[in-house]
């Protein structure tokens, strides 16, 4: 009798075990799955991945035409990673974007429709920051900004055909701030203006093209209100 109670006694515990090991096996974890959504024409909109009831992972998108219009990554519904938009009417990239928690972190890049380089700078937590700089659609610098405080203090260098330095000086508020120096076509200093809030305020100088002064004065809410002449 003794013999039968302890195979009795091993038969559950073994049955109990197998149990146990069944419970966990089976045990569903979080479900992932792809998700597609169409046009009405038939073609594909966009492709996304899910987990539980969040967007986490890839996901691609489509123009209505059938290009693909962007690629990107969630993390619980969020932009994140590194995403790529696409030109509907050629196909070449149209930006390139990197994002941190749903937000612009890192460099970003956007191109002309001829594919070449239009915008490039960088944002920090949804803020420009930073060296930035743009071009037009030959390729040649139009502008380079250094933004400073977020995007409160934007130091500013606008170029002219030749590639010359045309002006620089700060901005503040969008406000042209504090002295403004602009150049000729060979790129010589031709003026130094000083401005406050936006409205040319100070002393101003202009130069030769041998850079020799010429003459000074001031600005007064807008308007000259004194001249010297350099003999």
């Amino acid at each position: 009798t003794g013999g039968l109670t302890m195979k009795f006694i091993i038969l559950v515990i073994s049955f109990l075990m197998i149990g146990c090991t069944n419970i966990r096996n089976n045990t569903p974890s979080t479900p992932k799955e792809t998700v597609k959504t169409y046009y009405d024409n038939g073609n594909m909109e966009s492709k996304i991945i899910y987990v539980g009831n969040k967007k986490n992972g890839k996901m691609t998108s489509y123009f209505e035409n059938g290009k693909i219009a962007a690629k990107g990554f969630f993390k619980d519904d969020k932009r994140d990673k590194k995403w790529i938009f696409y030109n509907e009417k050629n196909g070449k990239i149209f930006s390139v974007e990197k994002y941190m928690d749903g937000k612009l972190n890192g460099e970003q890049v956007y191109y002309h429709e001829n594919g070449k380089l239009k915008v490039r700078g960088n944002y920090t937590n949804g803020v420009r920051s930073g060296f930035w700089e743009m071009f037009d659609e030959d390729g040649k610098l139009e502008v380079q900004n250094i933004f400073i405080d977020g995007e409160n203090i934007i130091s500013i260098a606008i170029y002219q055909k030749n590639g010359k330095l045309l002006c620089n000086g700060n901005v503040i508020n969008q406000l042209r701030q504090g002295e403004w120096k602009y150049f000729d076509e060979k790129g010589n200093i031709a003026y130094i203006v000083n401005y406050e809030k936006g409205i040319r305020n100070g002393a101003w100088h202009a130069f030769d093209r041998d850079g020799d002064l010429l003459m000074s004065g001031i600005y007064r809410n807008g308007r000259i209100v004194g001249i010297d002449i350099e003999e």
